[in-house]
Parts: structure tokens; sequence; C-alpha cells
């Protein structure tokens, strides 16, 4: 959004008669069910929680539906939800994916596809660009976006939290057209424009849920994302966490893990949202979802690199 003011998409959200079950029964239900809204808040005090100041809402009042959901097409489609978001001059864009199916293999959702809409009226009214539309077994279904340079650069995943992260990029004025799109070979250390096979894994696998962030005080790329050692092959002992990874440059070689919370303090824990707006100090503002009870949590964590 301009200036101070941001949005923040949720994805799968109920309404009335929601209750946030415990003792594992996490998950949605009641009422009013949208596959993704979308907030807004103006404030930057982070300290005391985070403020939601409006949402964009439909006819009756309630929070509306941004990206087309399951209750458009339910034959083909369970649900859209929103991977990244980021405002490029006076146009906002969201990526989606749309999945039919939570439960295929190796920690994969199956995807009809992944797109974006966009909206020029800050968050008002939203329009599907299908000119920017990734195959369901595309190596970026799902998206993580940071600007810098001029370009828009994005790590990119299968659905799902089992595969690895690859890395693309594209001109900021031309996000709208896929052919100048270019893709990271780590191999001949090269970019290949228009061709997502040529794309490398920039980051070992299981990722899952992971947002961007290139941070000025530090002069460090960082990516954080849910992981589950029982999708990494390498994995020497078994944990479930809230993770990140820094970089100098975004094409590597980054670091090892580092937690930020793992499944012993917050169980079902998922989706480590960073705040973009605080990217300049010792600490990572980021949201945090939980399966019990269904919710999502502003945190705050030290990062300090010295």
């Amino acid at each position: 959004m301009e200036g101070s003011k941001v949005g923040i998409f949720f994805g799968d959200t109920h309404g009335r008669e929601f209750i946030a079950e415990k003792d594992g029964k996490g998950g949605g239900n009641g009422a009013n069910w949208r596959s993704n809204v979308l907030a807004f808040s103006s404030d930057n005090n982070l300290e005391d929680g985070i403020t939601i100041d409006s949402m964009v809402l439909d006819e009756n009042g309630s929070a509306r539906e941004i990206c087309a959901g399951g209750k458009t097409n339910p034959k083909k489609y369970n649900t859209s939800i929103p991977t990244a978001a980021i405002r490029v001059g006076k146009t906002d864009y969201v990526h989606y994916m749309n999945i039919y199916d939570w439960a295929g293999k190796n920690s994969r959702w199956l995807t009809n596809f992944s797109s974006l809409y966009t909206s020029t009226d800050d968050g008002k009214t939203w329009t599907r660009k299908e000119s920017v539309t990734f195959n369901g077994n595309s190596k970026f279904s799902q998206i993580y976006y940071a600007k810098k340079d001029g370009f828009v650069y994005m790590i990119g995943s299968l659905a799902g939290r089992g595969g690895p992260g690859y890395l693309a990029r594209i001109k900021e004025k031309e996000m709208l057209n896929l052919d100048p799109y270019e893709y990271w070979n780590g191999d001949s250390k090269k970019w290949f424009k228009a061709d997502e096979g040529k794309a490398t894994t920039i980051i070992p696998g299981p990722i899952g849920e992971a947002s961007l962030l290139d941070h000025k005080k530090f002069k460090r790329w960082i990516i954080a994302y849910s992981y589950d050692s029982a999708y990494d092959p390498m994995a020497k002992s078994k944990f479930h966490a809230m993770v990140y990874r820094d970089a100098k440059s975004i094409n590597g070689t980054w670091s090892n893990l580092k937690i930020l919370a793992d499944v012993n303090q917050f169980k079902g824990l998922y989706c480590p949202y960073i705040y973009p707006l605080k990217n300049n100090d010792d600490h990572l503002y980021f949201t945090m979802s939980q399966w019990e009870p269904y919710n999502v949590y502003l945190m705050k964590a030290n990062i300090s690199m010295k």
C-alpha cells in the first residue's frame, strides 16, 4: 500500500459461529467462509501489537473475498490462497495459488494454476491478470516477493511444504508480461528469459509458506518459512519450526537454518510472513498462524547479526 499503510492478506477465513477449537481440532469452521480477505493497517508501532484500520468489504459489510475461490467454481476449485503481495509504482499485486486438493504426496498441495490480481485504487477493487499464470506443477506455484534496483525478485516453490526454493526476477514495469521473466540457473551462473525449466535450486527444501525481505541495516536478504524435518532427507534430528536464512546475495550462498519459533512453543505453527516496513533494526516482526486455534498472531524476534 502507499506510504506507511500496509495491506495484509489472510487465507481461508470464517465468520459467524466460528469456534477456536483446541485439542487437535484446529482448522476452519462456522459460517461465511471466504478463501481470502484483505485488511489494512497504518499502525507502525508494533510493540503493542498491530491495529487493523479497515478491510475490503462486501455489500453486507463483511470482509470480501478478493481472489476467486472455492465458492466460485466448487467442482474445480477448493480454495485460493494468497502467497505474496507487493506494491510497484501505484499498482498493488497479489500472487495466489488456486488449490483443488490439499492431500498430495510428499506434502504437496495440488493446484490448477497460480496467478495475479492487481489493484490501482489502493486495494479497493481487484482484477485478475491471466497474462501471468503459472501451471499447476510450476516451481513458482508459491512465490515470495521483494524489490531491489528496479527489479521485483521472487523466490518460488512448488505448492506445499516439501519442495526447495527457486529464483526469478522481472523488471518492475514488466510485471504483467510473463515473457521477460528471468530465471536463475546456478549451474551456469546466468539468468534465462522465459524458461522456467532453467531455474535451479537456490535454497534446499523443505520450504513452506515463505516471505522475503531485503534488510537495509544488515545489507542482507532474509527468507522466513515453515520447516518440517519429516520432508527433509538431510535432517539429522526431528523438528518442526518457523525458520529463517540470510544471504548477502539473493542467489546465495544462504546461511544455515535459524529458528524463529518451534512447535514445542507454539503448537501447529506455520506461515511466518515478515512485516515489510520494519527492515532497519535488530528485530524481525512477522505474523504466525496456528492451526489451533486457527488464528494469526504478530511476533517479534531478535535477529542481530554481528
